[in-house]
């Protein structure tokens, strides 16, 4: 087997050139970028604050990702700053638990330190995004509501 493209990997390739773990980097995020070293200078990679990073990125920027919609596709993004995981973390620390999400204060604005702050989830079963709500023959979850209200009332703004 012939070794994974990427540089300083010398795991062997199984898939398009990639090794598993540089295939799925691939699969998630689009076209993989190098990182200076194994991964990156930042010793970010693996803490739960990279992965919600990594999360916030792919959310907003790949059509792929089934979340997209709900965020990049609705017009949610991160502020420039937030390109770089160094300075997301330097924003917003550490997650205080494990328990901590990073949440939007404001669903309708952006990723950025003045909208964000990590809060402490509340349970999944006590949450109304699971209830399918239904009008006129359409069946959405709450947050799929509101964003599609949200889209449907900017285009009524914009005139389309």
């Amino acid at each position: 087997m012939a070794i994974c493209e990427m540089e300083g990997c010398n795991n062997e390739s199984c898939i398009r050139g990639y090794c598993k773990k540089h295939y799925q980097y691939q699969k998630r995020h689009g076209n993989i970028i190098p990182y200076k070293g194994d991964y990156g200078t930042h010793g970010g990679h693996g803490t739960p604050e990279y992965v919600c990073w990594c999360n916030i990125k792919s959310r907003c920027d790949n059509p792929k990702n089934k979340m997209y919609p709900n965020y990049g596709g609705a017009g949610i993004s991160y502020c420039e700053r937030w390109k770089s995981f160094e300075n997301f973390i330097q924003d917003m620390g550490r997650k205080p638990s494990k328990d901590h999400s990073l949440d939007r204060i404001d669903p309708y604005k952006d990723y950025c330190p003045e909208n964000c702050r990590w809060a402490i989830r509340v349970q999944a079963k006590n949450k109304g995004k699971h209830q399918i709500l239904e009008y006129n023959g359409l069946k959405m979850t709450e947050k799929e509501w509101i964003t599609f209200l949200h889209q449907e009332t900017e285009k009524l703004r914009n005139g389309q």
